[in-house]
């Protein structure tokens, strides 16, 4: 399999994350991001990211994202 072919799936190579769409290296940050749920728009803050050194996009974990939902779901009902 070649190098390119795992920076496309985002494989992660001895420890370093690679771009979905630039290739770039990626970096874990928290960040600070708007999130579309419930049909709302919800401005969330330190939030754990993978973000790309080149091109600044942002990619959540599935855990992450889970967590975020939960979150918006317990405000959302309360």
């Amino acid at each position: 399999m070649s190098t390119k072919t795992k920076r496309i799936n985002s494989a992660n190579y001895a420890g370093v994350r690679y771009c979905d769409f630039c290739g770039g290296k990626t970096k874990p940050e928290l960040v600070s991001t708007r999130y579309r749920r419930f049909g709302r728009w919800h401005n969330l803050k330190n939030v754990d990211a993978e973000v790309c050194q080149s091109c600044g996009e942002m990619f959540f974990s599935k855990n992450t994202l889970e967590e975020i939902d939960a979150r918006l779901r317990n405000r959302a009902v309360a």
